[in-house]
């Protein structure tokens, strides 16, 4: 990427290659329809002079909901990415994740969106409360990206800022947090269901789930 956040010709052709290598084909249910994060991370790493990357590895998947297995509590994974506590009034559950080593975290908010969104305990209970009328609601959705090694701690967190800055501009709550360390970094990230609307307030649908597609119109 050039200063201005333009794909460089350098990623362009990185873009080419994954491509044809289904380098990252993942929709996600909010307006990133596509999100090139192995492409995005080369050109920052290229941009900042770091290294040329050849790796990526982004996992997306919902809290709550009947296919989200034992990942069924919005507030307990946020307890556990943020390395803090937290009690799940849905359940009863007490969440106590505030011994793990966290190197940063930040709720990020779209414009408009109201403080108290800023607590974690505050923002998943009111999401589970909200979304928890049906058995199988789907509260979230979560994602765990990699990170390039030869990146600073620096550039994770500058990175990790640019990554929620995807999702609140286009309306949603980000909850983020950098797991670092020599072998592994990685960021961790939620976002509710639903997004708020230019009031503050949550929209009454659910974002749905919107296929990318390639220039022939068919699905990637």
């Amino acid at each position: 990427m050039d200063e201005s956040g333009k794909l460089s010709g350098c990623t362009f052709e990185l873009l080419d290659a994954g491509r044809q290598t289904s380098a990252l084909r993942t929709t996600i249910g909010c307006p990133v329809r596509q999100l090139h994060w192995w492409l995005y991370l080369c050109g920052y790493a290229h941009k900042k002079g770091f290294c040329k990357m050849g790796m990526y590895h982004l996992h997306v998947d919902s809290i709550g909901g009947s296919s989200s297995g034992k990942a069924n509590s919005a507030v307990g994974f946020s307890a556990y990415i943020s390395g803090e506590r937290a009690v799940d009034e849905r359940t009863g559950t007490l969440y106590d994740f505030s011994g793990k080593e966290v190197e940063d975290k930040e709720i990020m908010l779209p414009l408009n969106a109201p403080d108290r969104l800023l607590d974690r305990s505050v923002l998943w209970n009111e999401v589970e409360k909200m979304e928890g009328k049906k058995s199988n609601s789907c509260f979230a959705k979560r994602l765990d990206a990699a990170l390039p090694r030869e990146l600073p701690v620096d550039a994770c967190k500058e990175v990790m800022r640019e990554f929620g800055s995807f999702f609140t501009d286009h309306g949603f709550v980000a909850d983020l947090a950098l797991h670092y360390n020599s072998h592994n970094p990685h960021i961790h990230a939620i976002l509710p269901a639903r997004k708020l609307d230019v009031s503050g307030e949550w929209e009454q649908y659910k974002e749905k789930k919107v296929y990318a597609l390639d220039e022939e119109g068919s699905r990637i």
